[in-house]
C-alpha cells in the first residue's frame, strides 16, 4: 500500500479504494479495550467540538493497591460522547495500540525519511468536525470502519506550516469523494478540505508526515553555531533599533564564517 504514495506523487490529494480488507469490529468496543489495556492517559485522548463531552468525563481516578493514583476509562463513556453528546474522539498515537498500524508508519518514514505519528478518530453522522481546513504536513489517511466524504477546495497554501494562520478557505472545489473501509487518502500539506460523515460509526487512522523545512535546518544550525559563536549568544540591547541591531549581529556572524573559510583554504 505504501509504495502507490511515492514522494513524486505527493503534490496532490490522490484516493485510492479497496486497497486493504477493512476490519470487522465493534469499534467502540475496540477502543474502550485498546485504551484500558494500554493504559492510556487522558492527555492521549481528545474529545473534540463539544463543551458537554470532556476527556475528564471519559476517565475516572482509582487508587491501586501501593497507593499511587490513575485514570481508567469509564465504560460506556466513549460511546455515550459520540453518539449521545456528538463528539469527534480521537486517540493520539494510536501506532503504540495498533500493531499493522505502528509497521504502516515506520513505512511511510522510511519512505520519506521523515518523523510520522499515527491518531485515531471516531465520529457519527453530524459529529462535529474541525471544519474546513488544511494541515501543515502531509497526511495519509485510512478508513477502517464507516464512510466519509472529503472536499478540497482551491490551490494549495505553498508550503503550508503551522506557523501560518488558516485563512479563508477558497469557495471553488475542485474533488469531491467518499471512502469507505479499504480505502485511503493521501493529503499533501496546504490542500484546504472538509470531511464530513456519512455513514457511523465512522473510524479512520491519520498518519502524518512531518516536513523538514529550511527554517527547521536553519534553527537547528544556529542553535549549534550559538555554541561557538558569542555574537549569537550576545544579549539584543536597547541601544538602537531592533532591526539594525539583528543586523548587525548577523553582519558580524557572516564575516566570523568568512574568515573560518578563508581559514579551512
Amino acid at each position: 500500500m505504501v509504495g502507490v504514495i511515492s514522494p513524486e506523487r505527493r503534490t496532490r490529494p490522490l484516493s485510492i479504494h479497496g486497497v486493504f480488507e477493512p476490519p470487522s469490529a465493534d469499534f467502540y468496543q475496540l477502543l474502550e479495550e485498546s485504551v484500558r489495556r494500554w493504559e492510556l492517559a487522558p492527555q492521549s485522548v481528545r474529545v473534540i467540538g463539544t463543551a458537554r463531552a470532556t476527556t475528564t468525563g471519559l476517565f475516572r481516578p482509582v487508587i491501586d493497591r501501593g497507593g499511587a493514583a490513575r485514570s481508567v476509562i469509564r465504560p460506556g463513556a466513549i460511546e455515550w460522547a459520540v453518539r449521545t453528546d456528538g463528539a469527534t474522539l480521537a486517540v493520539n498515537g494510536w501506532h503504540r495500540c495498533d500493531q499493522g498500524i505502528f509497521l504502516l508508519r515506520e513505512r511511510l518514514g522510511a519512505l520519506f525519511h521523515r518523523d510520522t505519528a499515527a491518531n485515531l478518530y471516531l465520529s457519527e453522522p453530524e459529529s462535529t468536525s474541525f471544519g474546513p481546513h488544511w494541515d501543515g504536513h502531509d497526511v495519509l489517511v485510512v478508513q477502517l470502519g464507516g464512510s466519509k466524504r472529503w472536499t478540497f477546495f482551491g490551490e494549495p497554501v505553498p508550503h503550508a506550516t503551522r506557523q501560518l494562520s488558516q485563512g479563508k478557505c477558497p469557495d471553488q472545489v475542485i474533488s469531491d469523494f467518499t471512502l469507505v473501509p479499504g480505502d485511503l487518502v493521501f493529503v499533501p500539506r496546504g490542500w484546504w478540505h472538509d470531511v464530513e460523515t456519512l455513514d457511523g460509526p465512522s473510524v479512520h487512522v491519520s498518519l502524518a508526515i512531518y516536513p523538514v523545512t529550511f527554517l527547521d535546518v536553519l534553527v537547528s544550525q544556529l542553535r549549534d553555531a550559538a555554541r561557538a559563536h558569542d555574537v549569537l549568544r550576545a544579549d539584543v540591547g536597547a541601544n538602537a533599533p531592533l532591526a539594525e541591531r539583528v543586523r548587525l549581529a548577523m553582519d558580524s556572524f557572516i564575516a566570523t564564517l568568512e574568515t573560518e573559510f578563508e581559514t579551512r583554504r
